[in-house]
Parts: C-alpha cells; sequence; structure tokens
C-alpha cells in the first residue's frame, strides 16, 4: 500500500479568462464525490430489489483560509466564475500530489455555491460547492 498524507495534495481550477489556476496554497480541505444513479428493474416474485447502472454524476467541496490580497486570490477566481454564470471549463484534482506518476481527477462542471465566513475570534476562511458536468475522468500525471 501506498499511504499519502493530505497535505500533498494539490487542486488547479481553469477561471473565467481560460488561465488555469493553482489554488492549493489557499486550501484547506478537498472533498470529491463521484456518484451512479441507481434505476431499479425490481419487478413481481423477486425477494430482493436489483437494479441497473444510470447516469454518473459529482460534487466537489473546497474550503480554505481567505485572502485578502486584491489579484490572484480564490476571491477573485470564485466571485468571477460565480457571476459570469458559466461552466468551469476545468478542475483537475491530485489527492497524492502533481509529480509525474500521482493519480488526478478531472472534469468541468458549475459553481453553486462560494461564501466567505468572518468570525469574530478567528480566521476569515472560504467554502465553495462546485457540481459536476459531464464525465469525471481519472488519470496519472
Amino acid at each position: 500500500m501506498a499511504f499519502t498524507h493530505g497535505r500533498n495534495a494539490a487542486f488547479y481550477l481553469t477561471d473565467t479568462v481560460a488561465t488555469q489556476r493553482n489554488l492549493s496554497a489557499f486550501i484547506d480541505n478537498v472533498e470529491v464525490s463521484w456518484d451512479a444513479d441507481a434505476s431499479e428493474t425490481t419487478t413481481l416474485g423477486n425477494a430482493a430489489k436489483t437494479f441497473l447502472p444510470g447516469l454518473d454524476s459529482g460534487s466537489i467541496t473546497l474550503s480554505g483560509k481567505w485572502d485578502s490580497g486584491s489579484t490572484a486570490t480564490p476571491d477573485q477566481y470564485l466571485t468571477g466564475l460565480l457571476s459570469a454564470g458559466t461552466i468551469v471549463p476545468s478542475w483537475t484534482y491530485f489527492p497524492a500530489g502533481s509529480a509525474s506518476g500521482r493519480p488526478y481527477m478531472s472534469g468541468a462542471g458549475v459553481l453553486t455555491n462560494y461564501s466567505a465566513s468572518a468570525p469574530v475570534d478567528d480566521i476569515v476562511t472560504w467554502k465553495a460547492s462546485v457540481t459536476t458536468s459531464g464525465a469525471i475522468t481519472r488519470g496519472t500525471a
């Protein structure tokens, strides 16, 4: 087995001007959920339910530390994507880092949520959600 530490992960997102941005330095958690529909096919006489696989779907949840810089920040890229109302052209997630031979997941999606939180006794943070559009690809760098 080849376990890896989360600190090695990397996440890239293409912004509204078609530039791939490495958001890794601002992110403290990435969760990619890859799901498949199951269509029930149970008929009379069956003792248990039966299913056929259906369509794939996915979602991505990102969170991190908010940066107060005026440019080159997740706030700039994510608010731009959300207000543009367009498909996120591409995202790439490297759970074990982006070095050669490492696995990745990639695809396109719709940014469905972006929020920033400023608790009185802690650091300002942000969260974002992407719903995938089309297939998720798994490959090796």
